[in-house]
C-alpha cells in the first residue's frame, strides 16, 4: 500500500519548484528579447508612433554569422495590441528580393520581429516595418533614406 502522507510534501515541494522556475522564465523573457535591433554600425531610425505612447525602432539585425537581418522593436509606455512585420529588401543589380518576418501579434508593452537571415553576395540592403498598435497602422517605416552597402561574411 502507497503512503500519500509522504509523497505529498515530495509532490507539493516539486510543483512549487516547477512553478517558481516557470515564473521566473516567463519574468526573464521579455528583458532577455530587448536587444534586437543593433544600434551601433548599421543605419537605424527611431520612429515616435504619433497618437501613442509607442516608438518603433528599425534596421539590421546584429547575428552571430553575419548574416543580414531586418527588424523592428516596439516600445511603449503602456500595454497596447501591437502587430508588427519587418521586411529585409536586397538589391541584387536589377531587382528587389524580400524577406519577410510575417505579422506578430501580442497585447504588450514590447515586440521584436526580425526577418531570417540572408547570406549572399555583397548587395545594397535596407529594412522596412509596418506597426500597428490598438488598430492604427503606421508604415513604411524605413532604417535609411537609402540602401546601405553590405556583404554577409556568412
Amino acid at each position: 500500500m502507497i503512503d500519500f502522507s509522504r509523497l505529498l510534501p515530495r509532490r507539493l515541494h516539486r510543483t512549487a519548484v516547477v512553478s517558481a522556475m516557470a515564473a521566473t522564465a516567463l519574468l526573464a523573457s521579455p528583458a532577455a528579447a530587448h536587444a534586437e535591433v543593433n544600434t551601433h554600425g548599421a543605419p537605424t531610425t527611431n520612429y515616435h508612433l504619433l497618437g501613442t505612447d509607442c516608438y518603433a525602432l528599425v534596421g539590421a539585425v546584429k547575428t552571430d554569422n553575419g548574416a543580414a537581418m531586418g527588424g523592428v522593436d516596439v516600445t511603449c509606455g503602456s500595454n497596447h495590441r501591437l502587430v508588427a512585420r519587418a521586411v529585409e529588401y536586397r538589391w541584387n543589380g536589377s531587382s528587389w528580393n524580400t524577406w519577410s518576418s510575417g505579422d506578430w501579434t501580442a497585447y504588450t508593452y514590447y515586440l521584436t520581429v526580425h526577418t531570417g537571415g540572408v547570406c549572399g553576395a555583397p548587395a545594397q540592403w535596407f529594412t522596412r516595418a509596418y506597426v500597428t498598435v490598438d488598430g492604427t497602422t503606421y508604415g513604411p517605416l524605413d532604417s535609411n533614406s537609402s540602401a546601405s552597402y553590405y556583404d554577409p561574411p556568412c
